[in-house]
C-alpha cells in the first residue's frame, strides 16, 4: 500500500503481509493514529506507520514495495487508486471521493463490490465499519462485478487474481 498527501509526488510504503484472499474477503491495514478520535480497529492484517491526512490524500494498492514516483504515477503494478478530499490531484474518473472525517470513513459502494473507476461516485462517506481477513465474506454478485469492468479489464483482473492470489483486492479500501 502506498500513500502520498494530496498534491505530493513523494510516496510512503506500507508492506502488506503475504496472503491469499478469497472472493469477498477483506484486508485491514492500520496506519498511524491521529489521536483518540474514531473507533478502535478490529485486529489489523498489516500495520504501518504512515500518518494519512484526514482531509485529502492518495492511496494506491500496488504489487511492489518500491515507492512510486510522481504526483499521479502510471505503473503496471498499480492495482487500485483512491484519491480522497477536494484537493487530491490524482484519482480515478471525474474526481476524488469526499473527505473522511473524525466520525466517518470513505467506503466503496455495495460493500466493496463496485469499481467503475470513478472515485467520485464509487465511494461514500459513512460511519466506520472496519473489516479484516477474519470478517464474514462479502460475496459480490456477478452482476455487480461484470457491469463495472470492460470485458478486457475483467479478463486482466481475473489473470491478476490468479497470478497474485489477491482475489477481492478492490475491497481493501
Amino acid at each position: 500500500m502506498q500513500y502520498a498527501s494530496a498534491t505530493s509526488s513523494s510516496w510512503s510504503v506500507t508492506n502488506l503481509t503475504p496472503v491469499s484472499l478469497a472472493p469477498g474477503q477483506y484486508y485491514l491495514i492500520q496506519e498511524a493514529s491521529g489521536g483518540a478520535s474514531g473507533q478502535p480497529l478490529a485486529a489489523p492484517d498489516a500495520i504501518g506507520g504512515i500518518n494519512l491526512a484526514s482531509t485529502a490524500g492518495k492511496i494506491e494498492i500496488v504489487n511492489t514495495t518500491i515507492p512510486l514516483t510522481g504526483a499521479c504515477p502510471v505503473n503496471d503494478g498499480i492495482i487500485d487508486l483512491v484519491g480522497y478530499g477536494a484537493s487530491a490531484n490524482c484519482f480515478e474518473g471525474t474526481g476524488p471521493t469526499a473527505a473522511p472525517g473524525n466520525a466517518t470513513s470513505i467506503q466503496r459502494n455495495s460493500n466493496g463490490c463496485v469499481d467503475s473507476h470513478d472515485n467520485a461516485t464509487d465511494f461514500v462517506a459513512a460511519s466506520p465499519n472496519p473489516h479484516n481477513t477474519a470478517s464474514i465474506l462479502n460475496r459480490c454478485t456477478a452482476a455487480q462485478l461484470f457491469w463495472a469492468f470492460p470485458v478486457e479489464e475483467w479478463i486482466a483482473w481475473l489473470r491478476l487474481e490468479f497470478k497474485l492470489q489477491v482475489v477481492g483486492a478492490l475491497a481493501i479500501l
